[in-house]
């Protein structure tokens, strides 16, 4: 068997590192890919209109307004106050639709107006099914994570006062019994996200400390891979970081542990400036009234099935609370940066573009801006940014275009080289000299052995920051472009057209491009790498593939443009010139 060159090695080298770099990726999209198979859930019912029950509360504005000025504990009076029959009570904002429960004073539905769900219809922040299982949102827990089923079953009594239709709504449930007492309000704004929630709990008249839940689920749990997305959430304010915890075993990221979730608890406290929790598109998130205040949460998952039909995903809970008296301003609504920020700056870290954010965010405003300047579709914009990256790249195709083309005309140069060393062993100290004479020929034609890696390496950063965007940024969900009804999701095509045409458009480049390594078995696998790609990318969401098909239309009229203007600039005179030098040797 003839012994191989350091160029074959060389060449193999870096075969197997794209090889394995593309069956990475390709093991990772498996891992995380779509569920098959899901079946739409049910859509939410219709909110009532409870005009009936706002007749039967009269106006009486001293409830009210006794109910806005308790801003400390209240000491229980001795009596007992429970309903006698289970109550809904109905708000609605400009922004919301909530149903609340007088059974243990909690909220049974969350409606967003502006949104609808993956699954179409309205867009219910409460899983129905899983609330029932593990307990509506703001139930009540202690602080060892037991929970008060004896609370969170009573008939709590309602505040009097409480118009159907106005805005702001206080909406206040109370139950005592001797010198127990459990009081939580809610107030209710008429535009935005913001709600206040405040909570009281004494046992024998002494504040009893307990947590504030979200169990059961949340979000669009119908959005794909929405459990993957899902995660409990807080942010440190000595060390200014976003600690996140996901459901599916992940531990607390960042270093701050890495205790399995799958039904354990994780417990944590700090002077923490929000804690909150989220999917991939929305957010419920606890800001504390108080600065420096010391918040615990408790963090754990269930498993509920997304869908009516599908099988159970492990999707996260929280509780939280600082005391005997929690008051919390709480926003609940989409991931939009702007709202955030509004809200409070730290928020904005909520929508994390990953390692590469520095690329992300400026793909992220980059999009927006031509969105909202030139051209009203993210589609669109989702080209002409990709055009402008293209274009903005071009002086670095164009070195590692003549790179290659270099590479390719000193081919008969390398084998000479690879010639007269033929047949020694890589230990063989000639091995050396005949190393130095190829760097010494690469040098003296100013070509790059790495050059024709340029191009993808620096396409690498773009395709994560798009990634992310489009991963994380609500703006893209939803957002049509032609026949792709949602750019953050795989088109919903039996054959999904985007990532065959970018197959054959890579093919197309492909063969327009030199080939710097006469190795007939490298040349026949590296035709295989469009393929590859295009089975990695057939899972991706619509607007990723749209952005590398963008790059490789521009990338084969970029391609045409140097094969027609570059040829004279590499055509190298070499083989003539080394002639001469070997006769001088010889004489």
């Amino acid at each position: 068997m003839p012994e191989e060159t350091d160029e074959q090695f060389m060449q193999r080298r870096l075969l197997l590192a794209s090889v394995l770099s593309v069956m990475g990726l390709m093991t990772w999209v498996y891992m995380n890919r779509p569920p098959e198979g899901q079946v739409d859930p049910p859509q939410p019912p219709a909110v009532e209109q409870p005009e009936e029950p706002t007749s039967e509360r009269p106006p009486a504005a001293p409830a009210v307004e006794a109910a806005d000025s308790g801003k400390g504990a209240t000491e229980p009076s001795g009596e007992t106050k429970a309903a006698a029959s289970e109550q809904e009570v109905v708000v609605e904002t400009n922004t919301y639709t909530v149903k609340l429960s007088n059974r243990g004073g909690v909220v049974t539905s969350w409606i967003l107006k502006d949104y609808d769900s993956a699954a179409g219809g309205p867009l219910d922040l409460v899983h129905e099914e899983g609330a029932k299982e593990f307990g509506h949102p703001f139930s009540l827990e202690l602080s060892d994570g037991t929970q008060l089923d004896d609370l969170n079953e009573a008939l709590f009594v309602v505040n009097k006062g409480l118009g159907r239709r106005s805005a702001p709504a206080t909406v206040e449930f109370e139950y005592a019994r001797g010198s127990d007492l459990a009081r939580k309000t809610f107030r209710f704004e008429r535009n935005g996200n913001l709600v206040e929630v405040e909570s009281e709990l004494r046992k024998n008249g002494q504040l009893v400390p307990h947590l504030l839940a979200w169990n059961g689920g949340f979000g669009d749990t119908a959005q794909l891979q929405d459990s993957l997305n899902s995660s409990t959430f807080h942010y440190d304010t000595t060390t200014h970081e976003l600690v996140r915890r996901s459901a599916a075993g992940a531990g607390w990221f960042f270093g701050c542990g890495g205790e399995g979730s799958n039904g354990s608890r994780l417990a944590t406290s700090g002077p923490f400036g929000y804690i909150g929790i989220d999917d991939r598109f929305f957010t419920a998130t606890f800001l504390p009234v108080e600065e420096n205040q010391t918040l615990r949460i408790e963090s754990a998952s269930v498993e509920i099935a997304p869908t009516k039909d599908a099988a159970k995903e492990a999707f996260p809970t929280i509780a939280a609370g600082s005391g005997g008296v929690n008051r919390f301003r709480l926003f609940v609504g989409p991931k939009v940066r702007s709202l955030l920020a509004a809200t409070s700056p730290e928020l904005r870290s909520i929508v994390d573009f990953g390692f590469f954010s520095f690329i992300a965010e400026p793909i992220f405003l980059g999009l927006l801006w031509t969105r909202d300047n030139i051209v009203e579709n993210y589609g669109w914009s989702i080209i002409l940014l990709t055009v402008f990256i293209n274009f903005a790249m071009f002086p670095l195709k164009w070195k590692s275009m003549k790179s290659m083309k270099k590479m390719q005309t000193i081919q008969p140069l390398v084998k000479q080289i690879n010639d007269k060393y033929k047949g020694l062993s890589m230990r063989d100290p000639k091995k050396q000299q005949q190393q130095e004479e190829m760097m010494a020929l690469y040098k003296e034609h100013g070509v790059n052995p790495m050059g024709s890696c340029l191009p993808m390496l620096l396409q690498f950063p773009f395709f994560i920051g798009f990634y992310n965007v489009l991963t994380v940024a609500i703006e893209m969900r939803g957002a049509e472009w032609l026949w792709v009804n949602d750019l953050s999701s795989p088109e919903d095509l039996q054959i999904r057209v985007l990532p065959i045409a970018m197959i054959v458009t890579q093919f197309w480049m492909q063969s327009m491009t030199p080939t710097p390594s006469a190795d007939p078995a490298q040349m026949r696998l590296m035709k295989f790498m469009p393929l590859m790609f295009g089975i990695i990318f057939y899972g991706f969401s619509s607007g990723l593939v749209l952005f590398w098909l963008t790059g490789n239309l521009v990338g084969v009229a970029q391609q045409q443009l140097l094969n027609r203007f570059s040829s004279e600039e590499v055509v190298i005179e070499k083989p003539k010139v080394r002639r001469k030098k070997k006769s001088k040797g010889r004489s």
